[in-house]
């Protein structure tokens, strides 16, 4: 079975043209699927879904975030709001795995090929702490990393794994 492909954006830039179309070129097979809160014209076989639908859990963790990063608070609220997203989007379409790249990656391999060199694992990130490119094979790991998330920032006080954890 063929990999979807995720990428999710607020607002449109030009470079989205040229992320979408080459995912599509190099993944023949895959659904590729457009995220966002516009309604633009896509490259040809690309999805579009609307955000807005997908984001009730990113909202509800937003009530909660708090900012301690050197980047701007709405860039880095959305890198944590889009595990959510993924996570519900995941869940409204009964996915059980996808692949999730930033979008402004440009995808040259067929995922479902390196997909055999990542299937042991749940999740993979990049260079082992960076999500813009992401295999998620186990919707229960997404559904357990969101809800690490909310536990950590619905209490400032466990900023540490092992703290929530314990509980």
């Amino acid at each position: 079975m063929e990999i979807p492909i995720l990428v999710i954006n607020i607002g449109w830039q030009d470079h989205l043209a040229f992320a979408l179309r080459q995912a599509r070129i190099s993944n023949r097979q895959s659904p590729v699927c457009f995220i966002s809160d516009v309604n633009h014209q896509l490259p040809e076989d690309c999805r579009s879904f609307s955000i807005a639908n997908y984001f009730s859990g990113a909202a509800e963790f937003g009530k909660h975030y708090y900012h301690f990063s050197a980047y701007d608070i709405g860039y880095e609220l959305f890198c944590f709001q889009r595990w959510f997203v993924i996570r519900d989007f995941m869940r409204a379409g009964g996915l059980d795995r996808c692949f999730y790249i930033d979008s402004d990656v440009l995808l040259f391999s067929n995922i479902t090929e390196e997909h055999r060199n990542f299937e042991d694992y749940d999740m993979t990130l990049s260079c082992g702490h960076c999500g813009h490119v992401t295999f998620i094979n186990n919707r229960e790991v997404i559904e357990a990393f969101c809800e690490y998330l909310m536990t950590v920032f619905r209490d400032p006080n466990k900023t540490e794994i092992r703290d929530v954890l314990s509980d």
